[in-house]
């Protein structure tokens, strides 16, 4: 088939998957069911990108397409002839894209970077001295836009470099050299936060912004959404699905993560715990039995 590029650099994607580094093709080239991984190719047979999904209103293949750009994997070619697997760079922060609010309220001139909103303990930037609340504006000498470039550009960094990162903090320029380390096989369980330990119970849930709020048709962005699902693991066994809010936990009202965080951490193991959930505009209780271990 062919077709056009009619945009780069395309974020968000997938907002409630679990993959943390999106920076797609878009394309309306085809992809049929069965080529996803297959090649993308510009007119003079130069491989470009690898085909990965496809959004459609009918579940055919006539839609938009999304590539993942070669340039985005070669760095980690290498990797995968050597080691048969790929070793990400890792900064150990939870981050966050500013708006034109959070601009205002922390003195920013702009509404690029990445604000910081969790940072794990003895991670490389724990040790660096980066601080909740600070925005990063540059990293390594280049210039961050917004949390998803960060991302890209952390995980492509070699472990064991020293690079520059500067941040607005209190609104002033500060210089920090940070370390970067390896990011963890399984981030959510083999780490904790300076905020509090995040609980494995097979599911992942993510701070409801105002754009996840306009995709789920909420009225305010308020809770904590489902972003992941771990298959076989208590959140599926108990029925929830990826999309789901979380209003009440145990009868305990969960506005913010913080409040879901609170609330995880009185959970007795063996015991069941009761969620009531928005799902598609409706509202039903699900229950979850809490591992033993």
């Amino acid at each position: 088939t062919v077709g056009v590029v009619s945009a780069k650099s395309r974020s968000a994607v997938m907002p409630y998957s679990e993959l943390p580094y999106q920076d797609f093709i878009q394309t309306d080239a085809s992809i049929n069911p069965g080529n996803s991984g297959g090649p993308l190719l510009n007119i003079s047979g130069e491989l470009v990108g690898i085909n990965s999904v496809i959004a459609t209103r009918t579940g055919q293949s006539a839609g938009i397409g999304f590539a993942i750009p070669i340039n985005l994997i070669q760095p980690f070619i290498a990797q995968l002839k050597e080691k048969g697997s790929v070793t990400r760079g890792w900064l150990g922060v939870t981050i966050q894209p500013v708006d034109d609010n959070l601009a205002k309220a922390l003195d920013l001139k702009s509404n690029s970077g990445a604000l910081i909103t969790e940072i794990v303990e003895d991670s490389p930037a724990d040790k660096a001295g980066l601080e909740i609340k600070d925005v990063i504006t540059q990293f390594n000498r280049n210039e961050i836009k917004d949390s998803n470039e960060l991302s890209r550009i952390v995980a492509s960094t070699e472990v064991g470099e020293k690079v520059d990162v500067t941040v607005i903090r209190d609104g002033r320029e500060k210089q920090l050299k940070v370390e970067i380390g390896e990011r963890p096989a399984n981030i959510w369980t083999e780490t904790s936060t300076r905020s509090n330990r995040i609980k494995d119970l097979g599911m992942t849930v993510e701070t409801i912004t105002p754009d996840i709020a306009a995709q789920l048709k909420l009225e305010k962005p308020e809770g904590v959404v489902i972003t992941n699902i771990e298959p076989g693991g208590a959140a599926d066994n108990g029925g929830l699905i990826v999309g789901d809010v979380i209003l009440e936990l145990n009868d305990k009202k969960i506005d913010s993560l913080a409040a879901y965080r609170s609330a995880i951490e009185e959970l007795k193991p063996g015991e069941a715990a009761s969620l009531y959930i928005l799902r598609g505009g409706r509202k039903i209780f699900r229950a979850i039995k809490i591992p033993e271990a």
